[in-house]
């Protein structure tokens, strides 16, 4: 159960706190466990580990990428401040933004507005083997939501396609990349910017940050979380059993 902003104090909202605070819970992040404020198991998100893999062909690693719906929730708007900070530095770090959505033209706008243009590949929406071929072409993962992300998928995605990625502090985001990548404040280009900067040339500190994909990615596999729910409902049915009728 994860509430929107706008549901908040909402008779909805009440309704669902209320029924969680009589049923077993289920969780896929730490920060959704704590916005219920009652008794959560955290099992995370899988990802499609027969999907988003390395390629095994080397290829070159150029450029940040964004996967999302063109929203202003997705933050994209703040990945934009970053790289013209970063080109006022002179630093011109090309960004392919993967997806499609409502606020697109607005997008387009602010990209020519800060001059960005030349920096920025549009490619719309992609979906499986295609967007994981698209991930393995790029060195950083961007994920700059605004909002409280429930968890994160994309993230895993990105990390089992080789990036390293660079997340906002939302929602079940940080729990998503673990040890793998950055995490910066919300809605803050200045710091985006900076991690940006501080990780894109850095060898040594992308590599340590892939030290730890391997085993963070084997705790999201399909197989592991499905055994977690399986443990889970198992626990719960002893737990009924026991409790007085």
């Amino acid at each position: 159960m994860w509430m929107m902003e706008s549901e908040r104090g909402s008779a909805l909202a009440r309704a669902k706190l209320l029924l969680a605070r009589r049923a077993y819970n289920v969780s896929v992040s730490n920060a959704m466990a704590a916005s219920l404020g009652t008794p959560s198991e955290v099992i995370p998100n899988a990802y499609a580990d027969d999907v988003f893999t390395e390629s095994p062909v080397s290829v070159p690693r150029v450029g940040l990428v964004f996967v999302g719906r063109l929203i202003d929730a997705k933050g994209l708007q703040v990945l934009l401040g970053a790289l013209a900070i970063l080109r006022k530095r002179r630093e011109a770090i090309p960004l392919t933004v993967i997806g499609d959505g409502p606020q697109k033209p607005e997008l387009h706008a602010q990209v020519q507005r800060l001059a960005l243009a030349e920096h920025v590949r549009i490619v719309g929406p992609l979906r499986d083997h295609d967007l994981a071929a698209e991930l393995n072409a790029h060195r950083l993962l961007i994920v700059p939501s605004v909002w409280e992300e429930p968890f994160g998928i994309v993230a895993l995605e990105g990390v089992a396609c080789g990036l390293v990625p660079i997340v906002s502090r939302s929602g079940g985001l940080p729990d998503a990349i673990g040890p793998t990548g950055i995490i910066v404040p919300k809605g803050d280009p200045a710091a985006l910017a900076e991690a940006i900067h501080s990780l894109y040339d850095s060898a040594d500190r992308l590599r340590e940050f892939r030290r730890h994909a391997k085993a963070h990615l084997e705790r999201h596999t399909r197989r592991v979380i499905a055994q977690k729910y399986l443990d889970a409902l198992a626990a719960a049915s002893r737990r009924a059993k026991a409790s007085p009728q």
